[in-house]
């Protein structure tokens, strides 16, 4: 049997069940502590956990990409045409071209999250907007900054080390 990781809704469900099946426990206490409408759905989950055990509670959709998400090529095609062919448009002129020119049909919300996910701003944005994403780019560069600070001391600490081994070794010889 292999190990189950459960989240902590799963979890609570599990233990709540599991509660229920050894003590012969009241269900319709355990229905309102689970939030469910029937007992019906009680009795469902306490016949999964004896076929299955804890695995039941896994959620089946765990660790997939949901089947209606864009796929990276798409994202990345919208980006490329972005900034190369219609970098002056607003994200809604931009949508009405994705859709007339290039056969892609998005809504505007949604072209307009890959751009900012991208940090790409429309022409029309607001400062608001603009000084949210220079905000959020500063705190990126501070990150990927005192990242690039642990790696260099931590390269001085081995490249230190190593020459104290080297010397040590030489002046036994």
């Amino acid at each position: 049997m292999r190990k189950v990781e459960l989240s902590l809704k799963e979890k609570q469900k599990y233990e709540i069940i599991k509660k229920l099946v050894e003590t012969n426990g009241n269900k319709e206490c355990a229905r309102i502590k689970l939030g469910l409408k029937s007992i019906r759905q009680v009795n469902r989950l306490i016949a999964g956990y004896k076929e299955y055990g804890k695995e039941f509670f896994i959620h089946g959709n765990r660790g997939r990409k949901p089947k209606h998400a864009l796929t990276d090529e798409l994202k990345d095609e919208i980006e490329t045409l972005y900034t190369s062919k219609y970098f002056d448009c607003t994200y809604t002129q931009f949508t009405e071209y994705l859709a007339d020119r290039e056969n892609i049909f998005l809504s505007i919300p949604e072209v307009g999250q890959i751009l900012r996910d991208r940090h790409i701003l429309s022409p029309r944005a607001r400062k608001l907007t603009r000084k949210n994403l220079k905000k959020n780019l500063l705190k990126s560069i501070l990150k990927l900054h005192y990242f690039v600070l642990f790696l260099v001391e931590f390269f001085c600490l081995i490249f230190h080390y190593c020459n104290l081994i080297f010397v040590r070794k030489l002046k036994i010889l």
